[in-house]
């Protein structure tokens, strides 16, 4: 009896599908400071999603307290986007760093949605079964904003000094 070929990580689904937009071919390429991804609509996704941006923030020296609040809101906000959106599009995620400030955007193509207000001091209901994405990244990052345009688009800041 043969045993089956063990699963790979790199499975097509858990791959970044791109790191440039081709529909703008045009575009400059980012610059050092800046991390663009396009992540398969899948939570398969995520684990390689989670170590390229970590990677990126700890190349350019961001605090591990930053590296993580950003990458655990990434992974709320990228779970929102396939949970939600509708959309089978990649997820755009852009990720940019300067001296002060690490700013993490996160953009599906679905159908979007109207936020309510998140209060940092009320926690969401334990007993429903969703609503803790948006206040969890509320609670780790410095700024949270939810818009729509074409999609949801969820943009936030992370202050790497007190």
């Amino acid at each position: 009896m043969t045993e089956p070929a063990p699963q790979r990580h790199d499975d097509f689904r858990a791959r970044i599908l791109r790191s440039v937009d081709p529909q703008k071919p045009n575009l400059p390429a980012a610059p050092d400071d800046t991390l663009v991804l396009a992540i398969a609509p899948a939570a398969s996704a995520l684990a390689a999603a989670r170590d390229a941006v970590r990677a990126f923030l700890r190349r350019l020296t961001v605090p591990e307290g930053a590296v993580c609040d950003v990458v655990l809101s990434l992974e709320e906000a990228c779970k929102n986007a396939i949970r939600f959106s509708g959309s089978r599009c990649p997820i755009d995620v852009t990720v940019a760093a300067d001296a002060t400030d690490v700013s993490l955007e996160v953009r599906d193509h679905g159908v979007g949605f109207e936020p309510r207000p998140i209060d940092r001091a009320v926690p969401p209901d334990p007993l429903e079964i969703q609503g803790r994405g948006l206040f969890l990244m509320a609670c780790l990052m410095d700024d949270v904003r939810v818009a729509y345009d074409r999609g949801t688009v969820v943009t936030m800041r992370k202050a790497m000094v007190p």
